[in-house]
């Protein structure tokens, strides 16, 4: 079966957007000149996550795609880039006075939950077969740190707590983005475990199968579409429209990846599954 074009996962990410903002869960900011520029940085973000990742240009080099062997021990490595995000969002969090409304602990707390679930998973639920490269540990980690600042931005600085009171008044909008932070993230870590399970303790490095139960039946990349929905829920929440911009970025990123997923399972593993979707079922 032919794979869908990426033009196929961007729309279908961007209409979601488009949805929210119909029914009111997107906040348009002043546009102020460093407002535009965040949003300009979300768009070349975008691009490039499509060059880079899409069209393989210059991947970031870790799991099947790594470069080299790496250096560092894979889980102290993903640990450290998984931590690296949620010590800056707390600390500039700190620093900018604690801010305290319900808005800005939901958004403390989502993003907090996110990347200490991710920091268990390295150290519990992941099996690794080889180190990771030190710069894919600065790479990643200053990608999501990034994240973190602009995350910070909208939702500690330009977001004031009689603000964040208003924010919080729209109670579907509050269902919706819970449902989608729970259930992406829960999906996200049952399909990491289903992983887990299908790489034995002591088995080779690079001993691959094909990947089968839960979502793995539909998607190449089960885990991508938790995470996904998971960072939704999270910019449904914070209901700015950068958010939902780095939302978009996100999309971009796991979309190629996970296009680079399929064509690596094709031409590693036999009899793979050809009508599997990458990322959203049925979709794309």
């Amino acid at each position: 079966m032919t794979e869908r074009p990426f033009s196929v996962a961007f729309l279908f990410g961007a209409s979601l957007i488009a949805v929210c903002y119909y029914v009111g869960f997107v906040r348009l900011p002043e546009w102020t000149l460093l407002n535009i520029s965040l949003h300009v940085l979300g768009v070349l973000v975008c691009i490039v996550n499509y060059v880079n990742e899409y069209l393989g240009f210059n991947q970031l080099s870790y799991s099947k795609f790594s470069k080299q062997v790496g250096s560092l021990n894979a889980r102290l490595g993903w640990t450290i880039t998984y931590a690296m995000p949620a010590v800056t969002y707390d600390i500039l969090w700190f620093i900018y006075g604690k801010p305290s409304s319900p808005f800005h602990f939901i958004a403390l707390g989502t993003y907090n939950a996110h990347f200490i679930k991710r920091i268990l998973e390295c150290l519990f639920v992941h099996k690794y077969s080889r180190n990771i490269e030190v710069m894919s540990v600065i790479q990643i980690g200053a990608f999501y740190t990034l994240g973190a600042s602009v995350q910070h931005y909208w939702c500690n600085v330009y977001t004031s707590a009689n603000d964040g009171n208003r924010l919080m008044n729209n109670k579907i909008l509050l269902i919706v983005g819970f449902v989608a932070f729970i259930g992406g993230e829960f999906i996200n870590f049952y399909h990491h475990a289903l992983l887990a399970s299908l790489r034995p303790k002591g088995s080779a490095p690079g001993n691959y199968v094909v990947p089968s139960g839960g979502l793995f039946d539909l998607l190449v990349c089960p885990h991508y579409f938790g995470e996904i929905i998971g960072w939704f829920g999270m910019a449904i929440l914070g209901q700015h429209s950068c958010l939902y911009l780095s939302w978009l970025s996100m999309v971009a990123y796991l979309a190629g990846r996970s296009h680079q997923t399929r064509e690596w399972y094709l031409n590693k593993l036999d009899h793979f599954p050809r009508e599997r979707k990458n990322l959203f079922p049925y979709i794309y």
